[in-house]
């Protein structure tokens, strides 16, 4: 494979999609996962991968949710520094949409 060809680089975008999806995912209940700091990273670099993509129409589910992603995670952090109320809440109060993970908690039969 051409580690410089346009489908490599979709694939380590879609990798570096799936660590922030990771840890953004219980974002609904105001939990963060990580690191922060690695997790910018991972935006920016998988921002700079999906960026050298010769032909963009060929990633644009990618480049959507790699903005999706940055636009949650801009709200998180100012969230993070002044929260009134759930994250939720407080995106819907200031119209910013995101979808939300529903959360499923399994009983492991302890309790």
């Amino acid at each position: 494979m051409n580690p410089k060809g346009d489908q490599v680089r979709a694939m380590i975008a879609a990798q570096l999609i799936k660590f922030v999806d990771y840890a953004t995912h219980h974002l609904v209940e105001g939990l963060f996962i990580g690191d922060e700091a690695e997790v910018e990273s991972a935006v920016v670099e998988a921002t700079a991968v999906l960026n050298e993509v010769s032909d963009p129409s060929s990633i644009q589910p990618l480049n959507d949710e790699m903005q999706s992603l940055s636009a949650l995670l801009a709200d998180w952090r100012e969230y993070r520094d002044a929260p009134q109320g759930s994250f939720p809440e407080w995106c819907y109060r200031r119209n910013r949409t995101h979808t939300w993970w529903s959360i499923v908690y399994y009983d492991q039969g302890k309790g």
